[in-house]
């Protein structure tokens, strides 16, 4: 009995206490909405955290924040206005996921992304830093932005976020961060931890076509100096691939299209060294391929070499030096060489495509003998000629000349 009537006393002396703090807990709140009114931001903020209802929260909040108080505008901006302006300021006082929805909002606009994103980022939001890097990433033959993307990927993916050791992974491997064969170790290491701790599938799949390509490229260099020149071309193109550092692969490529063309007499690496000659800035035996293969009947190159000799006053020509093929390390850097004009050079490579009929090659032939050569004659019978071939330039030509 006594203990039921000690229970029943407790029930309502709680009851009463509750009342209590009721009564304190809106008196409060009434104390901190008048406050709020009258222009106090910390009490639009205290009030404003005070509401369970989102609606009322935010309407407190909004008035804080539009007194520039930064707590309100922070919380404002957590929960997520719509209010772009809002957002704007709530990003301002370092709302991380303010920050965040504003750059989701401008990823047309790269400039403005990159500039929510990276606010987002340095208030501590992961996804903002992952979305950063991201772009940054995109940017493949910035190295600049390569590094800024491999530094925040790199941290998230200390912090266990494995999609971001994938792309880790992806730097390493397709861009020139470090030399070839410590790159792809690194990547291989990053794609299997990517693999076997959150089983990240791409990252699992870029593991194995690294593995197949690393077990291809001992296959072929082998075959390849053995003068099989299907195994050069294959390797050229291996290389080629790998990605983001161009001057580093396709320097490479280059260099198997070269032997496989000098040494082992094949037509078609005769004329793709060429555009990887092109590719890196390499004037010199780009002009030196192109007009090999226009000796040899192909007319593209003609005008390709042509063009080159008329207006190249100097060019690039690369010294490989010293190449390991069992390291595959850089080749020596970029040498300068000046290679002079050669009108005549020119003018005999645009004779070849010319006389097999190409409207292109009999159009510059006539210009080179109108502005260069000075022969007005030669220029005539060459824009009379690309003329009645239905060339509506060299009828311009033709027509001012009279």
């Amino acid at each position: 009995m006594r203990k039921k009537l000690f229970m029943v006393g407790l029930s309502i002396f709680m009851l009463i206490i509750g009342i209590c703090i009721s009564k304190l807990y809106f008196s409060a709140e009434n104390i901190l909405a008048k406050r709020c009114d009258n222009g106090d931001g910390a009490s639009c903020y205290s009030v404003g955290v005070l509401y369970e209802n989102a609606s009322l929260a935010a309407d407190y909040l909004q008035k804080g924040c539009n007194m520039d108080h930064a707590q309100s505008c922070r919380y404002l901006g957590d929960l997520m206005s719509n209010d772009t302006n809002t957002m704007q300021k709530a990003c301002e006082y370092n709302s991380a996921k303010a920050c965040f929805a504003l750059a989701q909002a401008n990823k047309e606009n790269s400039n403005e992304a990159v500039k929510y994103f990276k606010k987002s980022c340095e208030n501590g939001d992961e996804n903002g830093c992952f979305e950063l890097a991201s772009i940054y990433a995109v940017e493949e033959l910035d190295m600049d932005n390569i590094t800024k993307a491999f530094y925040l990927f790199s941290e998230l993916c200390e912090k266990n976020n494995y999609e971001a050791c994938y792309r880790l992974g992806e730097i390493y491997e397709k861009s020139n961060i470090v030399r070839y064969p410590t790159r792809m170790a690194y990547a291989e290491k990053y794609y299997k931890l990517a693999c076997d701790k959150a089983y990240v599938k791409k990252s699992c799949e870029a593991m194995d076509n690294l593995n197949y390509r690393n077990q291809d490229i001992m296959k072929f260099r082998k075959l390849c100096f053995l003068n099989d020149a299907y195994s050069c071309n294959k390797l050229a193109e291996i290389y080629s691939s790998i990605g983001m550092a161009v001057d580093y692969s396709f320097t490479i490529a280059a260099k198997f299209y070269k032997k496989s063309c000098d040494e082992l007499n094949d037509k078609e690496a005769c004329r793709r060294v060429v555009d990887y000659y092109y590719w890196i800035k390499d004037d010199a035996n780009e002009a030196k391929y192109a007009g090999k293969n226009c000796d040899e009947g192909y007319m593209p190159h003609c005008i390709k070499a042509a063009h080159l000799y008329r207006y190249s006053e100097y060019s690039h020509n690369i010294s490989f030096g010293h190449f390991d093929t069992n390291v595959m390390m850089s080749p020596d850097p970029l040498i300068s060489e000046y290679v002079p004009k050669n009108i005549n050079k020119a003018v005999s490579y645009l004779l070849k495509a010319c006389d097999k009929n190409s409207k292109s090659a009999c159009y510059k032939l006539g210009d080179i003998y109108e502005n260069e050569v000075k022969d007005a004659k030669k220029a005539t019978i060459y824009y009379e000629k690309v003329c009645e071939a239905g060339d509506e330039q060299g009828c311009k030509k033709m027509n001012i000349r009279k």
